[in-house]
Formats: structure tokens, C-alpha cells, sequence
């Protein structure tokens, strides 16, 4: 006889488990596989359901789902619901022989062939690419619901993208803004207790159309229990404030005919000038990774140790060093030493961390985030005083953006 556990046994196996493969003493967390499951609503009245998991890493999902369903159906009747991938093969063998779930499969999502069949509910609680989203969307029953947990900038990129991934990211928006939907922000590092330090979301799409996003904002505040409906991914901020949404529209257009600082990055300036080292004579380096997210350098383009010494991330072109090392680091050339150290006084504004964080939501400063922020005189030392004359900003605007606590 299989012997399926409750919840608290399965968290103290899977413990022991970990800390044998590791070496540490580690707790294992169903917390988040909880959380989002019950966002589902399963009705574990239903017998006549189809429950995917794609590539469950302990088989948590199972376990936790089999607990629900026991209360109400058989063991026999709970195992012909459950249906589960996965190409670990210490789990898969852990759940089909110790466990008894007759209908897991030893291969990837990718790999699984479900050509021939429809799901109610399909489930993937790790975050995971967008690929596994369109197949599981694609297996789902008109009206089923399907669950995904994914790096939340899918939805949160404000910045424009250049490459060919994006078929599948826009394919994922697109199902986000057609269907009904539910998205969840987490901090990821909290939830996984480990250094994936990005915000994660988690997206239950319900195979109906219509046109409404129920957003909760849970990676600042845990607590919080508002669901706030939006009409399009576009107005879904990593702020948690639909007040952004204006305030984008409105910087966008105040700046529209200010140059761009993207235009100084080198790998621009080097299409346009052979004789780069001479015309552009000082360089600004800031770290291609500045800061992580729930620290207080994240929103920045300096990390904390080039803010407190704003000189160190400032360069002569006759450094030989810079000439060896620039084709793989980011660069902002200017003409006088002056430019560049007025411009390293504007990166620090609360104006031009806040205008980043609408396009930065992840750890990188390399990948077009700073494609449409504004250069202005750099024959001036600017703060944010003169910023806020110089556009106009709303006094609602600029309380705004001096309480965002990331930024602080």
C-alpha cells in the first residue's frame, strides 16, 4: 500500500531530504505552493476533474492537492485526477513508487505529450519560461483554469525589447489581456528563501474572455488583501500604484524632445564618431548590475559604494585600461570633465532613479532600460528642485516619487 503523507510530514521529508543533498539543515516551505493554489478556488467537490503539474521539483503541488481532495473522494478516484511531469528523476521515482501516483510522467513539459489531451485545472507553481505557458494555455479546457508563476517583469517591462524571444512574451501578454486574470506580486527571495532576488508573480488565467486583471501587490507588503482591477497589462507597475501610469505618460511627453542618455552609451557614440577617444575625452561607468531589488541601490544606475564616491566611476580616455575593457562595459562618453560629473549628479536624483524604476525591473542596466530616459543641460548641476521646475511636475507627482520607499 502507498503511503501518501500530510502536509507537515511531506515539509519535514522533503527537509531531511534537502539538507542530505546539501549538507545544511534547510527548511522546506509549502507556504508559497499554498498560497497560490488556493488563489485557483479548486472545487474539491468536483471529482470529475483533470489536474496537470508541470515539472513539480518535490511534488509538492501533489501532495498538497491529494490532501485537499481526500476529504471529500477516494484514493483510488483522487489518483485518476492527478496528472504530473517531471524530468527529475529522484522525484518522479519518489512519487510514482513511494508515493503511488500512477499518472506521472518522467519528462519535461516540453517533452510531455498531451496532443490528445485536455486539462480543467494545469498547474506550475516554479517559476518558469513563457514556452511552458502557451502549452499549458494551449491543453486547457475552455473555462479550466490555468496557474503560472513566472519572473514578474513578463508583465512589469515598460522597456522596448529588441530581440526575437519576444514572440513568446508577447503571446503571454496577449492571453493576460484577453482572459479573465489574476496576478500576484512576490518578493522571490522571501518566498524562496535563497538568493533569487527578483520579483516573481504569479498569473491564474481562467479560460474565459474578458477583458479585467485583478492585480494584488504582495512583494512590498505581505498583508496586504486588496485586489485592484486593471484594464490592460500596461497599467500594471511594480509601484503598486495606478498613479504611475499618468506619471509615465506625462514624463514620456515632457521629455520627448530632450535628448536621450542612451545616445552617450558607447556602443552608440562608436557608430557615429571614428575618432571616438578624442572627441569624447571623459567616461562615466556605472555598474551594469547596480543594486538588487529590495535594497536601497536597486533603482539606481550607481550602486551604494559609486554613490558615496561619485569621482570612482569617472575616467580619462587615456586610461589604456578603459580602451581594453569598454567594448564589454557601459559607458557614457562626454566632452569636459564638467559634463560628466554633472551627469553622474543627475543619475542620483530621486527624478532619474524614479524614471528608471518604470523600466527597470530587473537587475540589469544594459538592456535598453535606459533607452528613453532624459539628458538635460550639462553645463548644470541639477537636483531634483530644479528637475520639478524645469518639467512642471504636479505636486501630487512629485510627493510621489519622494515617498517611494525604494528609492529613499
Amino acid at each position: 500500500m502507498y503511503s501518501i503523507p500530510t502536509i507537515d510530514e511531506f515539509e519535514k521529508l522533503i527537509a531531511v531530504s534537502k539538507s542530505l543533498e546539501t549538507g545544511k539543515s534547510q527548511l522546506a516551505e509549502m507556504r508559497f505552493i499554498d498560497i497560490c493554489i488556493d488563489m485557483m478556488e479548486i472545487d474539491y467537490t468536483n471529482s470529475n476533474q483533470k489536474i496537470l503539474i508541470q515539472n513539480p521539483l518535490s511534488g509538492g503541488e501533489l501532495i498538497y492537492l491529494y490532501n485537499k481532495f481526500k476529504q471529500y473522494h477516494t484514493h483510488d478516484t483522487i489518483m485518476n485526477m492527478l496528472f504530473a511531469c517531471t524530468d527529475h528523476t529522484f522525484y518522479f521515482k519518489t512519487l510514482k513508487h513511494q508515493n503511488g501516483f500512477k499518472n506521472i510522467f518522467n519528462v519535461s513539459f516540453e517533452e510531455f505529450d498531451c496532443a490528445n489531451e485536455s486539462f480543467d485545472v494545469v498547474i506550475r507553481c516554479t517559476p518558469a519560461n513563457n514556452t511552458d505557458f502557451v502549452k499549458g494555455f494551449d491543453v486547457l479546457k475552455k473555462g479550466g483554469k490555468l496557474l503560472y508563476s513566472h519572473l514578474a517583469e513578463i508583465v512589469l517591462n515598460k522597456k522596448e525589447r529588441t530581440r526575437d524571444e519576444d514572440a513568446y512574451r508577447n503571446l503571454f501578454k496577449k492571453i493576460v489581456n484577453k482572459y479573465e486574470a489574476k496576478i500576484r506580486l512576490f518578493n522571490g527571495k522571501r518566498e524562496f528563501k535563497s538568493t533569487f532576488d527578483t520579483l516573481i508573480a504569479t498569473t491564474i488565467i481562467t479560460k474565459t474572455e474578458n477583458k479585467k486583471i485583478k492585480v494584488r501587490y504582495n512583494q512590498f507588503d505581505t498583508n496586504s488583501l486588496n485586489w485592484i482591477e486593471l484594464t490592460s497589462t500596461d497599467d500594471l507597475w511594480v509601484h503598486g500604484n495606478q498613479l504611475v501610469s499618468k506619471m509615465f505618460k506625462f514624463f514620456n511627453e515632457k521629455t520627448k524632445s530632450n535628448p536621450k542618455i542612451f545616445n552617450r552609451l558607447y556602443k552608440n557614440l562608436k557608430k557615429e564618431n571614428t575618432n571616438l577617444f578624442s572627441k569624447y575625452k571623459w567616461w562615466v561607468s556605472p555598474n551594469l548590475i547596480a543594486g538588487v531589488i529590495f535594497s536601497k541601490g536597486y533603482y539606481s544606475f550607481l550602486t551604494i559604494e559609486q554613490s558615496i564616491n561619485p569621482k570612482s566611476i569617472i575616467c580619462k580616455s587615456e586610461d589604456l585600461e578603459i580602451k581594453k575593457k569598454i567594448n564589454d562595459m557601459f559607458h557614457f562618453g562626454f566632452s569636459s570633465k564638467k559634463e560628466a560629473l554633472n551627469f553622474v549628479k543627475l543619475l542620483q536624483t530621486k527624478f532619474m532613479r524614479f524614471y528608471l524604476s518604470m523600466y527597470k525591473v530587473d537587475g540589469n542596466l544594459n538592456r535598453n532600460e535606459t533607452r528613453n530616459l532624459p539628458e538635460f543641460d550639462l553645463s548644470k548641476e541639477w537636483d531634483d528642485d530644479m528637475i520639478n521646475n524645469y518639467l512642471d511636475i504636479p505636486d501630487n507627482y512629485r510627493i510621489f516619487i519622494d515617498n517611494f520607499n525604494l528609492i529613499k
